[in-house]
This record gives structure tokens, C-alpha cells and sequence, in this order.
């Protein structure tokens, strides 16, 4: 049996949960005395590091789940209007949840007085990068896991320079999201309703600007200098 100290957070966490998925997935593991995995679930909390969460989707602070999501784009928010910053694009892969992550980063980020730009489908990282420098924007999101197994999604932030968020930005969006409020009283625009909000613009237009600009700059390779090159791939 758990503790009555881990049975305590688990159950307010579930009281201020955002996600039904999640707390269906708390149910599940009480109910079939799933202890050890429900220990991991809540023995700690996603790291923002190396530009962003990466984590396993399901329920608590330790996994991927809208409550993370919730408290990682509030605590961003607080770091970007503390810098003076009023502008972010959002995009997100092709994932399992990742639309409802971003949509949810969305609806917290026009709550805090954000403009946001964002791809209404899938857009990969590139696009996002592109689109933060071809529209002087503050901040960029990517929901995505990069490289890592099916069983995982992640959030990854870049800053108005195109690069991912570094050293001292994640430390303070950490400490921000670590100190955010419970899930369930962070305020958000619902996703039906974004595209009517007026500080919310879909930017799907700048695929063919992407490819124009990127094809642009490419040049041809000599037969002896291609064969001097060499390339990994992964």
C-alpha cells in the first residue's frame, strides 16, 4: 500500500486537474493497485531543461499531461512578461495529444495578454524556428519528443533569437512553473474559440514562404566537392 502522504498529493492533484485523460489514468492505477508505477507518476516533476520537458504521457508532475502543460505555459508567460516580451508562435508534430497540448499552451498564453502565431496542423521544428524570425516574434513552443519513443511527447521553447531557450531562461521558467497555481485555476481560451480571439492568428501562409526562402538559398554541389563530403544521418 502507498503512503498516506503519496495518496494526499495524488488525490489533490487529481482535485486540480485539467485533463480527464489524466485523471481517468490516476483511477486506473488506484483501482488496480499499480502503486510502484503510481510512485513514479508523483515521486517528482519534469525538469524544464535543455530547452524544454520531454516525458512520458500520463498522469502527474512527472509525466506529459495538460496539467504540466498548463503549468509549464503559465510559468512561461510569467518569464516573457517579465522580459517585457508580448509575442509567441506555437506549433506542434504529429504526436499522440500533441494538438491538445499546444492548443491548450495557446489558450494560456492569449489569457496573459499574449499575441500568439500559430500552425493550425502539424509543423515541423524548422517551421516553427522560421516563423519566430519571419515574424519578429518573442518566444517560440514546438509540442514534440523530438527522437524519443512513442510513448513520449515534450515541450520545447526557443527564444527570439530562433535558437532553444538556454542558460539563465530555463532556470527561470523552472522556478515560475514550479510556483505556478493549480491547474484548474489557470485561466485559458478554449480551443474552439481561438481563432476568434483577437490577438490569435493561424500562420499556416508561411509553409510556402519556408520553402520559397530555404530553396532559395541552396546552391549546386560540384561532383568533387559532394564526393568529399560526408554525412550522418539519424
Amino acid at each position: 500500500m502507498p503512503g498516506k502522504d503519496l495518496l494526499n498529493q495524488v488525490n489533490t492533484w487529481k482535485i486540480n486537474s485539467v485533463d480527464s485523460i489524466e485523471i481517468d489514468e490516476i483511477n486506473t492505477l488506484v483501482e488496480n493497485e499499480n502503486f510502484d508505477e503510481l510512485q513514479d507518476c508523483f515521486s517528482s516533476s519534469l525538469d524544464f531543461g535543455t530547452a524544454g520537458l520531454r516525458g512520458i504521457l500520463g498522469p502527474g508532475p512527472n509525466r506529459m499531461n495538460l496539467s504540466v502543460v498548463a503549468h509549464t505555459s503559465y510559468g512561461l508567460a510569467q518569464v516573457l512578461k517579465a522580459a517585457g516580451r508580448n509575442s509567441i508562435v506555437i506549433g506542434f508534430d504529429g504526436r499522440k495529444r500533441s494538438d491538445e497540448f499546444a492548443r491548450l499552451c495557446a489558450g494560456i498564453m492569449l489569457t496573459q495578454g499574449l499575441k500568439v502565431f500559430m500552425y493550425e496542423t502539424v509543423a515541423a521544428t524548422p517551421l516553427v524556428a522560421y516563423a519566430l524570425l519571419k515574424l519578429k516574434a518573442d518566444a517560440a513552443v514546438v509540442v514534440t519528443a523530438s527522437h524519443n519513443p512513442p510513448a513520449y511527447n515534450g515541450y520545447k521553447g526557443y527564444w527570439q533569437n530562433g535558437a532553444q531557450i538556454i542558460s539563465p531562461v530555463d532556470a527561470a521558467i523552472k522556478k515560475e512553473k514550479e510556483s505556478a497555481p493549480a491547474a484548474k485555476s489557470i485561466e485559458y481560451v478554449n480551443a474552439g474559440q481561438l481563432s476568434s480571439h483577437g490577438s490569435f492568428q493561424y500562420i499556416d501562409y508561411l509553409r510556402s514562404d519556408y520553402i520559397r526562402d530555404a530553396s532559395a538559398i541552396t546552391r549546386p554541389v560540384s561532383e568533387k566537392i559532394a564526393g568529399s563530403i560526408r554525412i550522418a544521418y539519424t
